[in-house]
């Protein structure tokens, strides 16, 4: 019945509709398929908070709420494209056993995909796409046997700050017109992958060197990234948790830099976006997707294995930057924000 009526349907599997950034990013993707004329049809292994927003783009089956594959398949066209988002699609997809086009977007790092027990289920995907060219290899070789593994970078989602947005931040953080207090960001599910520890670590070390700091973390939370950030603010540290935001920029034009604490992490997008406003980013080593964009990262931020240097280049950055300092980075990373070879 789902698939009834429909002139070019494509299936869009993903794992979940929760406020995460592949959530998100797959909502982007199907509301570019559907602007191109295709009629999305979402098969999700869980739901989530976005779930409405899936249900306006077109039918979504929820696998855990008891929907079999069997049916589905049979009433799949040969030409119907399939689409996979994340390596828990994956097993989804090998499980559909069909034979029409289909490709697999993998966001994680390979070694999160050995560690959950997916490379099997990714190698036999017919297609798959990663984000980033350092990924191809680094897949490659984690998984049982040879696979088509192609690089397809998603654009970012250009989003815009009403003044309405940007005074309620404001309001929020506590600002005074002059802005002198340095506002450090981290964006994305805290969690110990994302660092989330790792970044109050480093914000106490930034407020015990400037007491005047802000700091700010957007997202959703872990049940410990919950408990680790209540004993931070309970120490003192002036820590902001507005959770997920639809639009975060407003956030972002208030940030002074964006603290990249994670320690493995086959983005973030999150930076760039920052960055697409002006704001530099300095980083913790770690299994870092964005690295493998090389040169492209010159003058946006930098990287170092030591939370002390980290410090040192983030305080840095708050007393360096001139006014001309914040377009010229956003026009750097602007030409990553075209979404169209993305669905194409």
């Amino acid at each position: 019945n789902a698939l009834r009526g429909r002139r070019h349907p494509v299936i869009i599997v993903g794992h979940d509709a929760q406020r995460t950034g592949a959530g998100i990013l797959l909502l982007a993707l199907a509301k570019d398929i559907r602007d191109q004329g295709y009629d999305p049809l979402f098969l999700l292994v869980r739901a989530g908070p976005l779930l409405p927003e899936y249900q306006a783009l077109g039918p979504t089956l929820i696998l855990d709420e008891g929907w079999h594959l069997d049916g589905f398949r049979a009433a799949m066209n040969p030409s119907m494209p399939v689409i996979g988002s994340t390596c828990w699609s994956a097993p989804v997809l090998d499980a559909l056993g069909h034979t029409s086009p289909e490709i697999l977007l993998v966001h994680e790092m390979p070694a999160y995909i050995e560690q959950q027990g997916l490379a099997d289920s990714v190698s036999r995907a017919r297609q798959v796409a990663v984000a980033m060219p350092g990924m191809v290899e680094a897949l490659a070789e984690v998984l049982p046997t040879p696979t088509p593994i192609s690089v397809v970078q998603p654009g970012l989602i250009t989003r815009r700050s009403s003044a309405s947005e940007r005074a309620h931040v404001q309001e929020r953080l506590e600002l005074s017109g002059t802005r002198s207090a340095p506002v450090f960001i981290g964006a994305g599910y805290a969690d110990h992958r994302k660092g989330f520890d790792r970044f109050l670590h480093v914000s106490t070390l930034l407020h015990q060197r400037d007491p005047s700091a802000k700091f700010v973390w957007l997202g959703e939370a872990s049940e410990q990234a919950r408990g680790e950030a209540n004993r931070a603010l309970e120490a003192g540290l002036p820590l902001y948790t507005p959770g997920f935001q639809e639009n975060p920029t407003a956030w972002y034009e208030q940030a002074t830099v964006y603290l990249l604490t994670s320690r493995q992490d086959p983005g973030p997008t999150t930076v760039l976006d920052a960055a697409r406003v002006g704001v530099p980013f300095v980083a913790l080593d770690g299994d870092i997707g964005m690295r493998a964009l090389g040169d492209l990262l010159d003058g946006v931020g930098t990287f170092t294995d030591s939370p002390a240097m980290l410090v040192e280049n983030a305080l840095r950055l708050t007393k360096s930057e001139t006014p001309a300092d914040r377009p010229r980075r956003a026009a750097h990373v602007e030409h990553l924000a075209s979404r169209n070879n993305y669905a194409q």
